[in-house]
């Protein structure tokens, strides 16, 4: 039975250095969770339709714009002049919304780059460093470490494939602020693009702290966990207490801290409503929201 735990002990324990390898290289290697998303080759497609499309959404803003002004400064319908503000914001949205999502990106790797640079992140993790433990538990402990490595770096490569997928999906999604009520799912995916953008920073800051632990594998084993625990978990904390701290009377108890994300909090503060806009109020009445 011992010879067993020792012959799993050594695959596993000549896997760790290989795992960690493939999690850094295509995970965490800024190449791969910023440059393929942020000028990968779809992005030529994505610029070749927004070259097509630019201009006729700009002479219909200008046209939507001079229909409501029309409308508004005779009074004649409130549901027209609401829907048509609903169709200049969504329309401008739509022309912006790949240059918004560039640039979280970039902002992001700005900050990402700040904490992956002076450090050489394939050396942290030595498996020879490893030792003091006896056989079953060592099995034990590099078993959850590669475990971990394995789901930070499936993390990290799903969490590229949907950025991918939200670079096509953004551009149309400003389309829900047609529909009185829908406008969340617009602002949802803003929240899912910001959260995933900042993920590997998160996730980075966790990692960093490994370098100082080299011949600690219980705690090495609680920053690979944490690196993905991290990000989910310090977005939703810091949204409960902004809420709670909040100055605009919103009433949130800091027990439901887990159902909100710092992205909720940013869209709740926005001050525009546009499921009340009408025809008889001044514009700068609707975007206050009033």
């Amino acid at each position: 039975m011992t010879s067993i735990i020792n012959i799993i002990d050594n695959i596993l324990r000549s896997s760790l250095a290989g795992a960690w390898y493939l999690m850094v290289y295509y995970g965490l290697n800024p190449k791969m969770s910023y440059d393929i998303i942020i000028s990968g080759r779809y992005v030529e497609f994505l610029s070749s339709i927004y070259n097509i499309y630019y201009d006729l959404f700009s002479i219909s803003i200008i046209i939507s714009s001079i229909i409501y002004l029309f409308y508004y400064s005779l009074g004649i319908s409130k549901k027209v002049t609401g829907q048509v503000m609903r169709y200049i914001i969504s329309v401008i949205l739509i022309i912006s919304s790949y240059m918004i999502f560039h640039y979280i990106l970039i902002i992001s790797k700005y900050i990402f780059m700040y904490l992956w640079n002076g450090t050489d992140w394939y050396s942290i993790f030595n498996a020879s460093k490893i030792s003091g433990y006896s056989g079953l538990t060592l099995l034990f402990l590099n078993g959850s470490y590669f475990t971990g490595i394995v789901i930070l770096a499936f993390s990290l490569v799903v969490r590229q494939a949907i950025l991918i997928i939200m670079a096509f999906i953004m551009p149309v999604s400003p389309i829900f602020i047609l529909f009185p009520g829908a406008e969340k799912y617009f602002t949802r995916i803003i929240k899912i693009v910001t959260e995933l953008s900042l993920m590997p920073v998160l996730t980075i800051l966790s990692l960093y702290l490994m370098r100082f632990f080299p011949g600690d594998l219980p705690l090495q084993i609680g920053f690979i966990y944490a690196s993905f625990i991290l990000p989910g978990l310090l977005f939703r904390t810091i949204s409960g207490f902004l809420r709670q701290a909040s100055l605009f009377g919103m009433d949130a108890s800091i027990m439901d801290y887990n159902y909100y994300s710092l992205i909720d909090y940013i869209e709740d503060r926005i001050p525009v409503d546009l499921n009340n806009v009408s025809g008889d109020e001044p514009f700068n009445d609707y975007m206050a929201g009033r």
